[in-house]
């Protein structure tokens, strides 16, 4: 049983010490969010407003998971096939080598194995509109220099991979992005406030990215980078609230709040596999858009988000029923497996 209120003191201990201006935490267990808290501020200028638990925030490569999950299903449902090369979905699609335009197929793209180059995690500014998508990527690929090519099991994480997944399924059902994963994903799990657009996000309470500045003090940035193009790798904003349901979707195997199952238990298993060893040195593994992270003696399940100083992340632990989700302002990327871990082990 969770001691919340010992929780609580740790986490500020946390985000304190590692000069986090402002952050949201839950945590769910099957049924439903059994805790969830605001820290810090979402705006340093005004410091006298505490964080809103429920306040939106740049979710960033979390965004995968989703984008995975959107594949999966158009491919339970015939439209699209993992194994089908992605240049018979987009026959304009060009790369730096085409011996790899031939081979590259979804499974490859959503297990970072496709041989599209790790990127550094700066996105541009870009098309703010969804019609532009397939514009950039386009004029992108055939520029980036291959990592490796499919069919040779290198793991290397990459953006762009499923920046091209989302373009394949967007092309093939002629949706845009936002209805696709309003009618796959974000409807049947009632995640109300998620978005792509942040116009939309920054109608709610809006936790603001942040930095330290020169003199020892957080500030804002004012600032957001938009670009479309980047979306089905790391483009929704959501909060807590909306990420627990998340949560619950991946506890239950693929099964909605209301009893929908969206994922075939055989899909999700598959999903959740290890079907590349990411990091040798501790053995975490990644599935489909899935991130499998050893823990003690078992495996927890999820994804974290990094989009400069977004940080976020979100986990499952089947032994102990819970799910965590974090949220920050301000970059601290170590600190969302610091907390995954307080969670779990308090849980014991």
């Amino acid at each position: 049983m969770l001691d919340f209120e010992l929780l609580t003191e740790k986490i500020e201990e946390i985000r304190i010490k590692n000069n986090i201006a402002g952050m949201s935490v839950a945590v769910t267990d099957v049924n439903a969010t059994v805790y969830k808290m605001g820290f810090g501020v979402e705006n340093a200028l005004r410091p006298e407003v505490p964080t809103y638990p429920d306040a939106m925030y740049k979710i960033a490569s979390m965004t995968k998971t989703v984008t995975a999950v959107v594949i999966l299903r158009l491919c339970q449902e015939g439209v699209l096939n993992l194994d089908i090369p992605v240049k018979q979905y987009l026959p304009w699609l060009k790369l730096s080598r085409p011996e790899a335009e031939q081979s590259m197929t979804l499974r490859h793209l959503l297990t970072h194995t496709s041989g599209l180059p790790k990127d550094t995690g700066y996105i541009p500014d870009g098309t703010r509109e969804e019609a532009g998508i397939d514009k950039v990527i386009k004029e992108t690929l055939p520029t980036l220099p291959m990592a490796s090519v499919p069919g040779d099991n290198v793991y290397c994480y990459s953006n762009w991979g499923f920046n091209l997944s989302a373009c394949v399924a967007t092309t093939v059902t002629g949706k845009t992005l936002t209805d696709l994963y309003k009618e796959y994903i974000l409807n049947p799990l009632h995640m109300d406030k998620t978005t792509f657009d942040f116009q939309i996000a920054s109608t709610y309470p809006f936790s603001q990215p942040h930095r330290m500045g020169k003199d020892g003090k957080m500030e804002v940035i004012h600032h957001q980078r938009i670009n479309m193009a980047y979306s089905g790798g790391g483009g929704l904003y959501s909060c807590v609230e909306d990420m627990t349901k998340w949560g619950r979707f991946l506890l239950r195997c693929g099964v909605t709040d209301s009893g929908e199952r969206l994922l075939t238990e055989e899909t999700f298993a598959d999903m959740c596999s290890k079907h590349i060893l990411r990091e040798p040195d501790i053995g975490v593994y990644y599935g489909y858009g899935m991130l499998i992270y050893p823990l003690a003696d078992r495996y927890v399940y999820g994804h974290n988000g990094n989009i400069d100083p977004y940080n976020s992340s979100i986990f499952v632990d089947y032994k102990t029923g819970l799910g965590v989700v974090v949220l920050m302002n301000s970059a601290a990327p170590n600190i969302r497996t610091e907390l995954m871990e307080i969670v779990f082990s308090m849980a014991e």
